[in-house]
Formats: C-alpha cells, structure tokens, sequence
C-alpha cells in the first residue's frame, strides 16, 4: 500500500522555484530539473520521501543535511538550499551537465584514471575535515561535466535516507533477491544491469537464492545485475548504506561507517578505473561477502606490471580489510596522491606518461602528448568531428516529445521574451510524450551552406529561374533568390554565365528558402535523405532527452544564434545567420552544430498536430500521412536567428508547406539503412 509520501507530486512552482522536468525517480525520492526564479539559473530538487515518514526523522535529516549544505568544494556538487514543501523535505543543489563514471568505457589510461581520482579524493578530503561521510562512493555518484570536471554527487545521501545506526547486520538479511521471470528477456537483463541516476533499492523478498544451490544461469545473470557498478544499492532501513562492490569488509558486518569505509570505497573505484573491474566480483552476494571480508584484493601490480608501482600501492592501501592498514580518512590518501603527482612536473612529458615505466612507453612527441592531454580534458566528447564532415549516431532508445510541465514552461519563457506573440499551440504540438527506437544513422555535422547548394543547382539541368528569384525545376520550386529581409546574404544568379553563387562573403553561411523538395533532391543527390523527426531529435537530445543539444543551461546571446530579431533578447548581436559551426554553445557531445540556432531545418516528416505513439515502442518512426484534401506541410525542427529563445529546445516543431521556401529555414543530410514506409516527393 502507498504512503502519501510516495504519491506526493510537487506543484508546477513552488517557493521560488519553477519545474523543468522530471530527471528520475528511485528510492530516495524524485529529481526534478528546475529553474531558481530569482536567481535565473538551472538547480536540481530533489525530494526526499524517505525524510517525510515521521517528524523523528525529519530531525534528524535537517541537521544532517545542514552539514552537507556546509560544503563548499569545486569537486562537490554545490548544496544551496533546503526547504520544505507540504510536509516533503527537499534539498536544492547545482545542476551538474554530464556523465556519471560508470559510463565510461574502462579501463582508463592511467593518466586519465589519476586525473579523476585525484579530483575525487580532493572532493572526499574536503568533507572529511569537515567530518562528513560520503557513505555510497561508486562511479554512478561521481559525475564527469561537460566541461571535464569531476563532481561527487549525493553525498551524505545514504545516511539521510537511512539515518538509524546499524549494529549489527545478519548474512541472512543481505540474501534474498527475487527475480521475477521476466527477466529472462535479455533486454530487461540489459536495463537491469545499466546504470541508473537514482541508485534503485535491493528488494527484500522469501524467495533467497543460496551459492550453494543450482542457481538458474537468469538467476546468476540478475545477482550480477545486482553487484554490478551502478546496479542495486544497498541503503534500506536496517541494512547496510553502500552499494556492494564498493562497501568496505566492517560496512559489510555491520559495523558503523567511517572515513575509512569512504577510503576502502574511493580504492575500489579507482581500482576499477584503472584495471577494468571492481577488486572483488562475485556469482551472488553471499560469496561477495566472503571474498571481501576474508580476501585481499588482488596487488593492482599483478594485473597492470606497466603502471607506476606507487600508484598501485596507493590503491592496495586504500583496500586493506584491516581499518588501522588503510589511510584514516581521504586527507591523507589525497596527500599521497598529490604527492605522487607532483613527483612528476618536472618530466618532459609530465604525470600522463611518467606513470609508465620507460621500458613499457611508446613514444608520443610533444604534439602526440599534448593531443591525449586535450583529449583527456575534452572528456567523452567524440573528436572525430575534425576530421569527418558527419557525425556517427548510435541511435538507441529515448522519449521523445514533451511533457505538459514542459510545454507551459516553454510557453512562459516565451511570453517572457516575445510577449504576445507567443501562440500555445505551437508547443502543445511537442505532445505526446512517447518512447522511441531509432536505429544508427550518421547526420551532417553543419547546415547545408549557400555554397554547397550554389555547386548543386549549376549541376543541373532544365531550370527556370523567373526574374532571377525563383528557381524552378519540372515546375517545382526549388529556391527564392531574394530573401524577404536585408541585408541580403543568400544566394544570387548570373542571368549572363547563367551561374548560382552566394552573396559575397556568405559562402559558409546555411542555405535559406528552399524547398522541402529542393532539400530532400539535394540530399538524395548526395547519397542521402532528409532526417526524420525521430532521427533530429535523438542527434539534438541525446537518449537522455537533454532539453538542448548541449545540455540543459538555457542558451546565451555569445554562444548560440538565435532571438536576433529587434524585439527579441539577443537583437544586439545584428539580424541574419552567421557561418556554420561558429556558434560556441550550440554542439551536441557527437560534435553536431547549430541543431538550436542559425537556421530552422527541413525534416521528411508530414506535419501532423500531435504525434502518433505507438506501443510499446516506436521502432523509426516516420509520418508520412495526412489529410488527402490539404496541402502536404512538413515538420521543420530546431530554432532559428529571428525566433524566440524557447524555439532552440531540442523537442520545439514547427510546419511549412513543402512547396514553400521559407526564409528562416535550411536544412541538413543524413545516411541510413533504414527505409521509410511510403517515402515520396524526392
């Protein structure tokens, strides 16, 4: 039966915040993305259900988290404030854009590896000295921004959500796990063992499943499930506060937490990092247990013999079962580490390559060292973009659309900057909220630029170009030349050497009014289509539904070109696109540009008022439907230089006639296997 705290669903506003969108939901509560209303930035909210049960706890959880609030570390995600809202506790802290490190693909180079173990004790022995625990160190709490900086997440969580002592903790209670049937369908398997935002809580049930029995191969997939990084958490009243593959041998008897236990976790995920895998594995909990708490962790020197031995003692001291064997709190373990940082400044190539004994390095040279260096800053981001004019889609599984909480937000920032002219309609299009499956696929990295499109009309053949505007081709209209606003930077035509070219100086500008059809002829002349909306939309917003191509800080005037109309926000950076690829803020991390700004984009989708969801998936989706006796309008996706701000959401759709060319709007290619159901008018 559900308690009112587990039904408890936070109002569109509330104090001085306004909600954005849901982030995720778990066992300590619901995340929700907001924006602070006075202070005009993005803050996470998250409600704490756990704290809401009785007024005991409710207690004890203000000054607990009137400690962690205390913080104030640039590698510890920043508490701002706690509140309280019909009887739901809440804790407000800085948002954080990125990635968690469970995500990683490991091992990491060792340079790398210390480099973010490094930022992580550094976090850790800031709260140590102000005697705060962490309690569930893994590489789901630790997250990597965009920027390239590391974050420690949640801390203190674990005891906010459990904050009665544990004295002692039965083999017997850690045991049982039921696994219903279902997941004997390997993509289940799958998302049970991926990483979750919100650690997800180990259920308690009759049905245990003992190492010593024949335990069905599902079985022993979903205990793994249950082990692995980022899997089931282990902070329930009466159990233990940590996740298993990471909790110190004492956490696992039940003996209370310490600096040391964040110590012996703060080992094992850098042992992970560097080797691959946690220092213990493990068929099923039971054996875990044993392993940890009667076995040294393998010496990381047996595995990784090339890696700098003191690093590797490093890590083995942070493992030892025995508390007095292991560093006291993360003070003395980030004094070691720097130390050995440090040691390695004056080198020709620094710490990253210094790690490795010389006898196991091939030369890099200067540039080769200073590439990895960007590289490793860079972090996950795809830096194939240097060198490839598209960027490589892994598709995959997202929402797509937007919630209503969603829309009404979108629709008060607009009235906010446009004022009236702002029709609800337009966002209410973004609905519904459904779940998509696209298949890989690789999009062009820019818009189609006017010199690009110029060196495809005079390639061919059969044109009718009237009064030297429009461009028509077997009676259709391809391009309008002159553009309804000035300063003109198009295109222009040659009547005499009958020749397209751009506008002086605009060669690398996109493309504006064309067609929808002069678009997809472009595209298939190249190999390729028109994208579908399922398709701009997951290259905009990633699986994770970002609410923009880069994450979700609203954009600014400098880094993306957008709102440059006179009564818009940015109307001082001048009317018109600018070159493509040149606004700093508008990429997604797969390199892709301008999805948010410049130019608004032509897609293959018919234009229909609300999506069409499909259960219980969408699997490439494409509208090619509508009514008979209306002309065919198309979906043109992404915001432009003349539109309001709240049109570079990366959900935000808008329609045109496909025999239109419209003058805020361009276009891009993309190459797929997949075949549309029905595709016509190329």
């Amino acid at each position: 039966m559900s308690t009112a705290s587990e039904r408890f669903v936070p109002s569109g506003t509330f104090d001085e915040f306004e909600i954005v969108r849901k982030l995720g939901e778990g066992a300590m509560g619901q995340v929700f993305l907001c924006r602070d209303l006075k202070l005009e930035r993005l803050v996470a909210v998250k409600f704490l259900r756990h704290a809401a049960r009785d007024e005991e706890v409710k207690g004890r959880f203000w000054i607990e988290a009137r400690a962690i609030a205390r913080l104030s570390h640039p590698n510890v995600v920043t508490v701002f404030r706690l509140g309280e809202m019909d009887g739901m506790p809440y804790l407000v802290s800085e948002f954080v854009e990125g990635q968690s490190l469970d995500r990683l693909h490991m091992p990491l180079e060792a340079g790398r590896a210390v480099t973010i173990g490094l930022a992580i004790a550094r976090g850790l022995a800031a709260a140590h000295k102000r005697g705060v625990l962490h309690r569930d160190l893994k590489p789901a709490n630790v997250m990597m921004t965009t920027e390239g900086e590391i974050k420690l997440l949640d801390f203190g969580l674990a005891k906010l959500l459990d904050p009665v002592a544990v004295t002692s903790v039965s083999l017997e209670s850690l045991l049982p796990i039921k696994v219903d049937e279902a997941v004997r369908d390997p993509a289940l398997a799958a998302t049970l063992r991926s990483s979750e935002e919100i650690a997800a809580t180990l259920p308690a049930s009759s049905d245990s499943i003992s190492a010593s029995s024949k335990t069905p191969t599902i079985r022993r997939i979903a205990l793994k499930a249950a082990l692995s990084p980022g899997g089931f958490s282990m902070t329930q009243t009466g159990s233990m506060l940590g996740t298993p593959l990471y909790m110190a041998p004492e956490i696992w008897k039940g003996q209370r937490a310490s600096a040391a236990a964040d110590v012996y976790s703060f080992g094992a995920l850098l042992f992970e990092l560097l080797s691959g895998r946690p220092p213990h594995d493990a068929e099923s909990i039971e054996a875990l247990y044993v392993r940890v708490a009667e076995q040294d962790a393998e010496p990381l020197s047996r595995i990784l013999p090339a890696v700098d031995p003191r690093l590797c003692g490093i890590v083995d001291k942070c493992l030892r079962r025995s508390i007095g064997d292991r560093y006291p709190s993360a003070v003395q373990l980030c004094a070691d580490l720097e130390a050995l940082v440090v040691s390695q400044t004056g080198s020709q190539t620094g710490f990253l390559s210094a790690l490795v004994p010389t006898k196991y390095r091939r030369p890099l040279g200067v540039a080769g060292v200073i590439g990895v260096l960007l590289l490793g800053a860079i972090g996950l981001r795809d830096s194939s973009w240097l060198r490839s004019p598209m960027a490589k889609i892994a598709g995959g599984q997202f929402e797509m659309g937007s919630a209503s909480i969603e829309i009404k937000s979108a629709f008060v920032w607009c009235q906010r900057e446009a004022g009236k002219d702002c029709p609800l309609t337009a966002y209410e299009r973004e609905q519904p909220v459904h779940t998509v499956q696209v298949s890989p696929f690789e999009i062009d990295r820019t818009e189609v630029t006017n010199g690009e499109f110029a060196r495809w009309l005079n390639s061919l053949s059969n044109l009718l170009v009237s009064e030297e505007q429009t461009v028509h081709q077997d009676g259709v209209l391809l391009a309008n030349l002159y553009p309804t606003y000035q300063p003109s930077f198009g295109l222009t035509y040659d009547s005499k050497r009958k020749i397209f070219s751009s506008v002086g100086g605009f060669d690398h500008r996109p493309v504006s009014q064309v067609s929808w059809i002069a678009a997809q002829r472009y595209c298939s002349a190249h190999g390729k289509r028109l994208p579908t909306e399922a398709e701009w939309e997951l290259a905009a917003r990633g699986t994770t539904s970002r609410r923009f191509p880069w994450g979700h800080e609203e954009p600014s005037c400098n880094g993306v070109i957008v709102s440059r109309l006179p009564q818009l926000g940015c109307a001082d950076k001048g009317v018109g696109p600018r070159d493509v690829g040149t606004a700093s803020q508008d990429r997604t991390p797969e390199g892709v540009f301008d999805l948010a700004g410049n130019m608004r984009e032509w897609v293959m989708d018919r234009f229909v008022p609300r999506y069409t969801p499909c259960e219980p998936v969408c699997k490439d989706p494409f509208q090619n439907l509508g009514p008979s006796n209306a002309p065919v309008e198309r979906v043109v996706r992404g915001g432009g230089w003349n539109l309001e701000s709240a049109a570079s959401r990366g959900a935000a759709r808008g329609r045109w006639r496909e025999n239109e060319a419209p003058q805020d709007t361009g276009f891009r290619c993309v190459r797929s296997t997949v075949k549309l159901k029905g595709m016509d008018g190329g």
